[in-house]
């Protein structure tokens, strides 16, 4: 049976530890106090930092440092399922339109412009990467064409967009080409519309 007067109390307990000096196991550095430092935490932490504790073998921190480790071109394409036609990313996507993104060091980039550089190279400046297959999160490189700004948004399904494709006006007449300005208007409608002005002049 313990004697009571050999039992200390919790508090007993976590002085000693807030008083108790540590050193690393792993660089033999003294352990400093970390500001905000609860005597819980300061109780179970051995290591200096997270390079020491990750050298120890074990831990999520050594998985991170492995895996960081591993050459980009793998890394990247154990995320890719190449099952199908499209080559689909499985990992994290970012934004509305559900772009896959892939984090190269400490930035996060879009995962098909990835896979354009790796397989068939730089980007030429200025230009963005469409979709052919029209499926963003598809990164094979052969479904991948760089394109300009307005050319990208001119293939896609926004209304400005097919309103820019189209060869008719509202009301079914053919567009005239377009002006210096890559504008074009009905020529019908337009001079329709000057005809009825007219009339209602005249008849004011």
């Amino acid at each position: 049976m313990t004697d009571a007067r050999s039992m200390r109390s919790g508090s007993e307990i976590l002085r000693d530890l807030d008083d108790a000096s540590k050193s690393c196991p792993v660089c033999g550095n003294e352990l400093e106090r970390r500001p905000n430092e609860n005597s819980f935490h300061w109780g179970r932490r051995k290591f200096c930092s997270r390079s020491c504790a990750a050298k120890t073998g074990g831990g999520a921190e050594r998985m991170r440092q492995k895996w960081s480790e591993v050459p980009v071109t793998e890394r990247f394409w154990a995320k890719v399922d190449k099952t199908g036609d499209c080559w689909v990313w499985t990992a994290s996507t970012r934004g509305s339109g559900g772009y896959g993104q892939f984090r190269i060091g400490k930035r996060q980039v879009f995962a098909h412009r990835v896979a354009y550089e790796l397989e068939i190279g730089p980007i030429p400046e200025g230009l963005v990467i469409d979709h052919l297959c029209r499926n963003h999160l598809c990164v094979n490189p052969a479904h991948l064409e760089p394109v300009t700004e307005r050319e990208n948004i001119l293939r896609g399904e926004a209304p400005s967009a097919q309103a820019a494709r189209s060869t008719r006006c509202q009301r079914g007449h053919l567009f005239p080409e377009r002006d210096a300005d890559g504008k074009r208007q009905c020529t019908v409608c337009r001079n329709q519309k000057q005809r009825e002005r007219r009339g209602r002049k005249n008849r004011a």
